[in-house]
């Protein structure tokens, strides 16, 4: 029995290292395709972990992209074609790099076309096996409105501001959300600067306007129970309420620190 304990215990741990996901924040926290942006990743745990060698960022377009969705900086093993993807090791902590860059250039893309980027760091080459073991993504903040199935009013935000998320069932690309003829409801949860929950959940039914668009306003920091820390973001997910199971993804957003 304790043979296979261990083995349980061994197995756990291979599983956890190799999903083992990186650290990663960005200045400013919320940026649009046209501001140029700086990307911090910590890699302790991923299997670039201790890497001295050189690290690349190896990106594309997550969301909203039919077409030639990879950077032009995708370029394996990596070269002089990729020397605008290569990230800068902190002289603090080899674990940690950086790259400064803006989205629009990067990509060489419209700002209306850069919604959501995912991306990965890694070695010279793939087949080194050294990489940020899952993929990572941010958030691009819209230049001007344009329709989607979630917005927030204001996209740019404090903890501390009324804030308005809105669902619109009519551009969901799930046919059960965009054909639900129920009332939604919102779960909000708070998370500080590592990502940890605070407090509980708030959950509230949404306000139906009718034709497909549902919103509710909220103060995150006054509206969230037991929350006594400082709110770096929220991630919320919509439900029917008379069905559970017919919800959207998550969606997140991520707060202004003015302190």
């Amino acid at each position: 029995m304790k043979k296979i304990i261990l083995v349980n215990i061994m197995i756990l741990l291979i599983v956890v290292a190799v999903n083992a996901q990186p650290t990663v924040s960005t200045d400013p926290k919320v940026f649009t395709a046209e501001d140029e942006i700086t990307l911090t990743v910590d890699v302790t745990g991923t299997s670039l972990e201790g890497h001295t060698g050189d690290v690349w960022i190896w990106s594309w377009i997550a969301e909203g992209c039919s077409s030639d969705c990879d950077a032009p900086t995708n370029v394996d093993p990596a070269g002089e074609a990729a020397e605008d993807a290569k990230m800068t090791r902190s002289e603090n902590d080899p674990n940690v790099y950086t790259i400064t860059f803006i989205p629009q250039v990067f990509f060489n893309k419209s700002p209306a076309e850069l919604q959501r980027l995912g991306f990965k760091l890694k070695s010279q080459s793939w087949g080194d096996g050294k990489e940020t073991d899952t993929d990572a993504f941010l958030s691009i903040a819209p230049l001007t409105f344009t329709p989607v199935v979630n917005r927030v009013f204001p996209n740019k935000a404090t903890e501390d501001d009324v804030v308005t998320l809105y669902l619109d069932q009519k551009l969901s690309d799930s046919p059960e959300v965009k054909y639900e003829l129920a009332d939604f409801s919102v779960e909000v949860n708070a998370y500080d600067e590592s990502d940890q929950q605070l407090g509980d959940a708030f959950v509230a039914d949404m306000v139906n306007e009718g034709n497909g668009l549902h919103q509710i306003r909220i103060i995150p920091s006054y509206s969230i129970p037991n929350v006594s820390e400082d709110i770096a973001s929220i991630k919320y997910i919509f439900t029917s309420k008379d069905d559970a199971d017919i919800q959207t993804q998550e969606f997140q957003l991520v707060f202004l620190d003015l302190k």
